[in-house]
C-alpha cells in the first residue's frame, strides 16, 4: 500500500487492512467528508498551493 493511501486511511480513520469495494464507497465519503473540511477560505484569501503530493499531505486550512 502506498504511503498517501496510507496517511489518507489514517486521517479518515479508515483501517488499512480493510479492501476497498464499490459498496464501502459511501463510508469512505463520509468519512472523508467529517475528516477534511471543504472550505473555499484558502481561494477567497488569495492563499492556494499547487496540487502537488506534499501539498496533499499538510493540512494548511
Amino acid at each position: 500500500m502506498g504511503e498517501l493511501n496510507l496517511l489518507f486511511r489514517k486521517r479518515i480513520g479508515y483501517p488499512q487492512e480493510e479492501t476497498v469495494t464499490f459498496e464501502k464507497v459511501d463510508t469512505i465519503l463520509d468519512k472523508t467528508a467529517k475528516s477534511i473540511p471543504f472550505e473555499n477560505l484558502c481561494i477567497i484569501a488569495n492563499k492556494t498551493a499547487e496540487i502537488s503530493k506534499e501539498n496533499l499531505k499538510t493540512e494548511s486550512y
